[in-house]
């Protein structure tokens, strides 16, 4: 049996197709490097700074001013030092300020101004006489206010220019207070003595003799802090 071409159906040929290729990737763009962090820069702005600088001061003076509130006296001390009595000069009528001076007059005409030298003589002496106390030392000079002495009246002036005679002969002397020591009964006598120690009172005559000063200006004494007067003073004959 003939077959016509016809009737013959050839198989479907199928075209190649072409490989799929894949999208191309998209690649980001280059990021810019990232600057390391660092820690802030604290800055203190100018109105602060000057706010706590006013601040100090203004404790400064609130602290001085306290003080000057709780030690009206500039800080000096108010108590005796240990082993030494009360001056009793050392009251509210001796005057508070007197101008300075270079060099302290052996006169004074002004009461005031001759009894405040006086006490500062007494504090300045006090260390040297500090350290003759329990040794029999020359005493040169007692005297007190209203005392009477050869038709002489002394006061503060007159005192101090007793002092000034014999410092001028013995550069060495020194100022007290006799309130300061239990040697003697008065309390209220500016006693000049020089830091001649002696072991005995009768050594320190000796000296006096030497001097040729009278035997009612100069004789021993023993300056103490504790006990009475009894077996303090040696007179000469």
């Amino acid at each position: 049996m003939r077959i016509r071409p016809s009737a013959v159906t050839a198989p479907a040929v199928q075209a190649p197709t072409a490989p799929r290729v894949p999208a191309p990737t998209a690649i980001p763009p280059p990021q810019s490097p990232v600057a390391p962090r660092t820690a802030p820069v604290r800055r203190e702005t100018p109105w602060l700074t000057g706010s706590l600088a006013a601040a100090v001061v203004v404790l400064v003076i609130i602290v001085f001013a306290v003080a000057a509130q709780d030690d009206p006296d500039g800080g000096a001390p108010t108590s005796p030092a240990a082993g030494q009595a009360t001056n009793s000069w050392q009251d509210s009528t001796r005057p508070t300020t007197v101008s300075p001076t270079t060099t302290t007059p052996d006169v004074f005409t002004n009461a005031d101004l001759a009894r405040q030298a006086l006490e500062q003589q007494v504090t300045r002496d006090r260390p040297a006489v500090e350290a003759a106390v329990g040794l029999w030392i020359p005493q040169l000079s007692s005297k007190r206010s209203g005392l009477v002495v050869n038709g002489v009246t002394f006061g503060y002036a007159e005192i101090w220019a007793d002092y000034r005679t014999v410092k001028k002969r013995y550069p060495d002397a020194l100022l007290l207070w006799s309130g300061e020591f239990a040697s003697y009964d008065g309390k209220n006598f500016w006693v000049t003595v020089v830091p001649r120690s002696f072991s005995a009172g009768a050594d320190a005559n000796l000296w006096c003799d030497d001097q040729g000063i009278g035997k009612d200006d100069c004789y021993a004494k023993k300056l103490m802090h504790t006990g009475t007067s009894a077996g303090t003073t040696v007179l000469r004959k």
